[in-house]
């Protein structure tokens, strides 16, 4: 029998250590200080949660005179190391080339929707989403010369932060990093700095461009001072020469489930508000059918190269999810296709998902192979003109 997760009517301490606790749909719920009627009300208070926190990174950065970057497609045009935008230095990536180049001044901030895949094997496993494939991420990227300012403007926002959900900040750092030590010293009587509490690689940071790398610290939160869930960082880039730039990054959806002491970034989706078995497996389905709407709707079908395989598994996952939950492909499409509207603004990715998931469990009814069930379904759904799908 699945194990139940939600929220509990007991103190902080177990919420924070126990990280699947009871959950009924009625009755009144203590998540550290703040009370919730129902796990509607609850999902309510997350989704507006993620806002308050955009908002709040909109003010900070513009205050230290940070301009907007419009976010890229979730299919970048600019990265080319990655299938899908994965966090918004993929959008920021290309002006620290050009800044070779140009050497304008380099002070953007940005909000972009991201699409991470490490859930997208695991279907079929006894396996809890600690973070979602869809998400919001925030981001700013200054070069070196602006570090105090972009250092300023973060942690005016981790500030906020605090103030927005009444909740304890502090900075994962390396004692390696002087240099970053030195920057964040004068912040540390309100943000207080933890050395070396990770290894050494939990401080370091890959960025898909050769001869690049980065030294990060890591932002965490807690709801009783005790347990800390990280939120976001602020990276030094460099190369062989020296530092280039800074960039500063947090997970809205992230930032949202932790301030409610919550285990899962899934649960801060607007699609999640649908569910009232919340378990593992609910989570997963919720996960798995945001990521589905979201990669169907820039053009990508369940087809056999590198995207159309990544939508396959997510589509393919939902089935045994939706069975082993006793929800019907009609419960899970409407959950899709709500998600559509306010996502996409749009009415027909839904009914794509619902043909397909029929067409796949058809399929598997009369005993065809996988690779066979792929190769009909790869030839039945292959075509990208949305008027048609």
């Amino acid at each position: 029998m699945r194990e139940t997760l939600g929220f509990i009517r007991e103190d902080m301490h177990h919420l924070m250590t126990r990280r699947r606790p009871d959950y009924a749909p009625s009755g009144r719920f203590a998540v550290g200080n703040k009370m919730v009627d129902s796990w509607p009300a609850l999902s309510d208070r997350l989704i507006k949660a993620k806002e308050n926190s955009a908002d709040a990174f909109v003010q900070c950065f513009e205050k230290q005179s940070f301009a907007f970057h419009e976010p890229d497609s979730l299919l970048p045009t600019r990265d080319h190391s990655t299938l899908f935008i994965g966090s918004t230095i993929s959008t920021f990536k290309y002006l620290l080339s050009d800044r070779h180049k140009t050497r304008k001044p380099l002070r953007y901030y940005t909000r972009q929707t991201c699409l991470r895949t490490q859930n997208n094997r695991r279907f079929g496993t006894k396996y809890h989403p600690c973070w979602s494939s869809l998400f919001s991420s925030v981001g700013a990227l200054s070069g070196w010369e602006d570090r105090e300012t972009i250092i300023r403007a973060t942690m005016d926002f981790a500030e906020a932060l605090a103030c927005i959900g009444n909740i304890d900040v502090r900075i994962h750092i390396s004692s390696t990093d002087v240099d970053l030590a030195t920057l964040l010293h004068g912040y540390a009587s309100r943000i207080p700095l933890i050395f070396d509490s990770k290894p050494l690689p939990y401080y370091r940071h890959k960025f898909g461009i050769e001869g690049v790398g980065g030294r990060n610290c890591n932002f965490a939160v807690s709801l009783d001072g005790q347990h800390y869930s990280d939120i976001g960082n602020l990276i030094v880039i460099e190369d062989l020469s020296g530092p280039l730039a800074v960039e500063s990054a947090f997970g809205l959806e992230t930032i949202a489930s932790r301030m409610y002491g919550l285990d899962s970034s899934v649960y801060a989706l607007q699609a999640a508000r649908d569910i009232e078995d919340l378990c593992s497996e609910s989570l997963l389905l919720v996960d798995a059918l945001v990521a589905s709407v979201a990669i169907i709707s820039v053009g990508i079908r369940p087809i056999a190269d590198n995207r159309g395989r990544v939508l396959r598994r997510y589509l393919q996952g939902i089935s045994p999810l939706r069975k082993e939950l006793a929800m019907s492909i009609e419960d899970v499409v409407a959950i899709a296709g709500r998600f559509e509207a306010n996502f996409n603004h749009s009415n027909h990715i839904h009914t794509f998902i619902q043909r397909y998931l029929s067409a796949y469990e058809d399929l598997l009814e009369q005993g065809r192979a996988p690779d066979a069930v792929n190769a009909s379904l790869s030839r039945r759904f292959a075509d990208t003109a949305s008027e048609r799908i």
